[in-house]
């Protein structure tokens, strides 16, 4: 009895839970139906599902992998029209070549806005002369580091003008890698400026200084940029009238291991003593000499420089322009000179000037020879003088000895015969030689 009790029970559990899935069952299928919406039959067809390849991502290049000092490296070997192609190549490359781009820069904006009246009257008045962020030019971003740190050489040529002091200040904290400064015609520029300029990290490694028309540089600059310039490659001091030997020397003194070139045209200050002590402490590296327009450039000089620098393979020994006679007369107090207005020696001299060899006496002749010696002593210098440049100059490749009044044609085929490295001579304003040696220069390959 138990046993079938116990059955029955089961069997009724059993038709309980077949009942209440049959519910469930009934109850999701309705729900089904109503979400299903009506799709005719001539559409309801089977799609086939669209083949699709998987795309491969491209391999990245090893040079991709390089960190950015080496890349860096690499592109700064590149010339610019290389770095324009790199620029292209993807956004990592061009964030760093862009900055490369102003390795060699030449503004054409001022830097700074800053006017030296403003600077004077504030050291005058004892107050912090400042610049803030808006003074800086936007134009010219060399106050981000990535620019900065890529300047190499800056040319302040075309913004002149706007050079002061500060300018000077405001790049030797921004450039920090910089080798090559050019200053010429920056006449507002003072000794203050190149008191800082010798005062920061970047004078040590400085080997391009150009101080052309800098009017307000004295030998107290100079001294300054004697004190940390030890790496100069090449100075230029053209048309500094305020500067003399001694400034000279002791810059020259500083850099005599590494100077290769110097430029001292027209510099009124300087005299024939410096030609000695610019060929004393460079030696044999002198490259380049530039003393044209010099004061009383003597014989012994030039015999000095030959010998100590036989490297030089561009010399300017071109003087000032020839002073008429007229001219002569007013300066020097000398008998032979004492000619009227229309003098006979001024009518030879122009003569011979337009090639015209007028028959003279033996009287006039020597008289006329007397004023021509007299002359040559203005110049210090003779036809002597250049034939020993030129036989012991081997390297010699540009020549300029313009207003040489006395150079005769025997001395311009000396140049000739021995300057076998010559490349370009300048003969303008010799007005001794004749014709027929221009005509055998020109016929020279």
């Amino acid at each position: 009895m138990i046993r079938t009790s116990i059955i029955h029970q089961f069997n009724q559990m059993l038709d309980l839970v077949i009942y209440f899935y049959s519910l469930i069952y009934a109850f999701v299928s309705i729900l089904q139906q109503k979400e299903k919406k009506y799709v005719p039959r001539n559409v309801c067809r089977k799609v086939q599902p669209i083949k699709t390849r998987k795309i491969r991502k491209p391999k990245s290049a090893p040079i991709n992998k390089f960190p950015n000092e080496i890349l860096l490296n690499i592109m700064g070997r590149l010339e610019n029209k290389d770095l324009f192609h790199c620029i292209t190549v993807n956004n990592h490359w061009n964030a760093l070549a862009i900055p490369l781009l102003w390795r060699h820069a030449r503004p054409t904006r001022p830097l700074i806005a800053c006017l030296p009246s403003y600077a004077a009257n504030d050291i005058r008045n004892n107050i912090k002369h400042v610049h803030k962020r808006s003074h800086l030019s936007t134009n010219f971003p060399i106050y981000q580091s990535q620019f900065g740190c890529c300047v190499k050489s800056i040319d302040l040529s075309l913004i002149a003008q706007h050079v002061t002091d500060c300018t000077i200040g405001y790049i030797i904290k921004t450039c920090l890698n910089l080798i090559s400064l050019n200053l010429s015609n920056c006449t507002h520029i003072t000794n203050e400026g190149l008191r800082l300029l010798s005062n920061s990290d970047i004078a040590l490694q400085l080997k391009v200084l150009a101080l052309n028309n800098c009017e307000q540089v004295t030998d107290e600059g100079l001294h300054h940029l004697s004190k940390s310039c030890q790496s100069l490659v090449s100075l230029h001091l053209g048309h500094c009238h305020r500067i003399t030997f001694k400034g000279v020397t002791c810059i020259v003194y500083t850099a005599r291991n590494t100077l290769r070139r110097i430029s001292l045209t027209s510099c009124d200050g300087i005299s024939s003593q410096t030609i000695s002590i610019i060929a004393t402490h460079t030696n044999q590296q002198l490259e380049w000499l530039d003393i044209s327009k010099i004061k009383n450039i003597r014989h012994m000089d030039l015999v000095n420089l030959v010998k100590k620098c036989p490297n030089l393979t561009r010399l300017n020994l071109g003087l000032r322009e020839r002073r008429q006679p007229g001219a002569i007369r007013q300066q020097l107090d000398h008998p032979l000179l004492h000619y009227n207005t229309n003098s006979l020696g001024e009518l030879i001299e122009t003569l011979r000037r337009h090639q015209i060899d007028p028959p003279l006496t033996n009287s006039i002749a020597q008289q006329h020879q007397r004023i021509l010696l007299a002359q040559r002593q203005l110049d210090l210098i003779s036809n002597h003088s250049i034939e020993l440049v030129i036989t012991h100059l081997k390297k010699l490749e540009i020549l300029d000895i313009s207003n040489w009044s006395f150079l005769t044609d025997s001395s311009v085929r000396t140049i000739t015969h021995y300057g076998t490295s010559l490349q370009h001579l300048n003969l303008s304003g010799c007005y001794n030689i004749t014709r027929d040696i221009l005509n055998f220069l020109s016929q020279l390959s």
